[in-house]
């Protein structure tokens, strides 16, 4: 196969909810598609989640998806795990 058709295009939106019993976050990242033209898929502590009217993550090839389930585990972790966020630097 060629390469990958899907490239990683930017963060859509980031939410912390402190109220609550828990403290959820999630990001919302979009990706370019040749077959579909823009994706977004969301990500949280539970792994990858799809949005309402977005196409299924079944109809990508194994690597592909992998690809999108690292771009956002990678954009996760900068949002809320980076050193300036957690306070490590203060």
């Amino acid at each position: 196969m060629s390469e990958s058709a899907i490239n990683f295009h930017r963060v859509e939106e980031y939410e912390l909810r402190e109220q609550g019993p828990t403290n959820e976050r999630s990001v919302v990242c979009s990706f370019k598609t040749n077959r579909f033209g823009y994706l977004q898929i969301g990500f949280d502590e539970g792994g990858l989640y799809e949005l309402t009217n977005e196409p299924d993550l079944n109809m990508f090839r194994g690597a592909d998806k992998n690809y999108i389930e690292s771009a956002l585990a990678i954009a996760w972790r900068m949002i809320f795990e980076a050193p300036a966020k957690t306070g490590r630097f203060e």
